[in-house]
């Protein structure tokens, strides 16, 4: 067993540490969802640990027959997904809640964000409302995609936050 391992129960534990978040994350059963996590969070500054209890996590993802069921204090009943990827894209919305939670004094918008010349610009939308389509073909046209349906903003310096 390596070192960011550990057991509970007979499934092996892998916890992930974040820059800027207070609470780990776990990954039960399912270790091969880190270098997916960490592709996905290239700039993200993440360390694969261990802790003597697991419960510090608020987050997790269990592997099970069925495919990989996340849990967390954002959803009312876990949420269970058969595909890594889409386990994996719907985590980003729990961990962006946590950043958001330990740092109160962020604005959040709900928008995609592109980085054109020296600033952004914004993609606002609601649910559903194609901002993710719209800034992949940005991304395909030969802009760099900033952030997709979330964007944190420091209130003090107005800068986004990817």
């Amino acid at each position: 067993m390596t070192r960011a391992a550990q057991k509970v129960g007979t499934e092996p534990v892998k916890l992930l540490e974040f820059a800027d978040i207070e609470n780990p994350i776990a990954l039960i059963g399912c270790e091969e969802l880190a270098p997916i996590i960490r592709q996905v969070l290239s700039g993200w500054e993440m360390r694969e640990t261990t802790c003597a209890e697991p419960t510090t996590a608020k987050i997790s993802i269990r592997k099970t027959k069925k495919g990989y069921i996340r849990s967390s204090p954002c959803v009312k009943k876990p949420q269970s997904f058969r595909h890594p990827v889409t386990a994996v894209c719907d985590f980003l919305v729990d961990l962006t809640n946590a950043y958001l939670a330990d740092h109160p004094e962020m604005l959040c918008l709900h928008t995609a964000a592109v980085h054109l010349d020296d600033g952004l610009v914004l993609l606002p939308g609601t649910y559903r409302a194609g901002k993710s389509t719209l800034s992949v073909h940005c991304a395909d046209a030969g802009f760099k995609l900033f952030s997709d349906d979330v964007l944190p903003v420091d209130g003090e310096t107005r800068s986004g936050i990817a």
